[in-house]
């Protein structure tokens, strides 16, 4: 496979872009111009800074919760030929985001 036909996977997909835009929106302080501001996030290992409003988590947890439910959500399609739904990926971001703040709460009470 080409690195071209990855990024299109990966990043560039419409469904999956639009999962990309709301959930960088919603998490992290930068606005989002282009899937290149999570390309270089992951290429350059140079992190977004988060919303004030988001969870006390690293942006590269954040950055790959995202991924994780974006992935997730395109193999349930390619196997169970259940719809990519971005609204239904960004209700699974958000759940795993607040449930791994609830963990580190039990880990570390006093940074949250």
């Amino acid at each position: 496979m080409t690195s071209r036909v990855s990024a299109h996977l990966l990043l560039a997909c419409p469904f999956k872009m639009r999962v990309w835009r709301l959930a960088w929106q919603r998490h992290f302080a930068t606005p989002f111009d282009s899937i290149q501001n999570v390309v270089s996030s992951f290429t350059s290992w140079s992190w977004p800074p988060l919303r004030p409003g988001t969870p006390s988590l690293s942006a590269p947890l954040v950055l790959g919760t995202i991924l994780a439910a974006i992935w997730s959500a395109h193999w349930r399609h390619v196997y169970d030929d259940i719809p990519f739904s971005a609204p239904n990926v960004l209700i699974s971001v958000n759940k795993t985001i607040q449930l791994l703040r609830d963990e580190s709460r039990l880990f570390y009470p006093a940074t949250l």
